[in-house]
This record gives C-alpha cells, structure tokens and sequence, in this order.
C-alpha cells in the first residue's frame, strides 16, 4: 500500500543528492581549506537558488519572491485547517450520544 510513495520519496531524495552535491563539495572545500577558486560558481548557483525555476521574469522587484511565498504558505495553512475542521466534524457527528427516552 505504501511502497508508491516510498518510491517517489526515494527517488526524489536521490535527485536532490545528485543536484546539490557537488555545491556541498566546493562549500566545504571553500570552509576547510580556504580555497575559494570555484566561489563563482556557488555564488551564482546561490543566487539563481533564490527564485523558482522560469519565475525570474516576473520578479523584477525584489520583494516579490516574499510575497509568494508568503501567498503559497497561507494557502497551504488554509487547506490544512480546513482538512482539519472537516475531519472534527464528521467526528463529532458520528460520536453523538443519542438522547435517552424518559421511562
């Protein structure tokens, strides 16, 4: 039941290693040894990090990136507390305790 999710978390664990790797390298590299030659690369791999992938057109001024961020989070804030109200309320309509009938 849960082995497609396993699979995609797996695979996407991996993706990630291999994208950032090499970053973690030349930063480390950089830290221990003090050698900065590929410093120009992690700086532009730094800044491009910074905005979503195709997303640099639109933000043209710079606290734009905040705002969307700040939009996905309460969207997802949003959701979840609505999941939320749902699930108590299906709950408390299942777990009523019927009146008594007087003798």
């Amino acid at each position: 039941m849960f082995h497609h999710p396993s699979a995609g978390l797996l695979l996407s664990s991996a993706a990630l290693y291999v994208t950032y790797r090499p970053y973690w390298v030349i930063f480390q590299r950089a830290i221990l040894t003090g050698d900065g030659s590929e410093a120009g690369e992690l700086a532009s791999f730094l800044e491009h990090a910074q905005l979503l992938f195709g997303f640099h057109v639109f933000f043209q001024r710079e606290h734009l990136p905040l705002c969307f961020w700040t939009g996905v989070t309460l969207l997802g804030v949003i959701g979840l507390l609505l999941l939320v109200m749902r699930h108590f309320r299906r709950h408390a309509r299942g777990t009523a305790v019927p009146a008594s009938s007087p003798p």
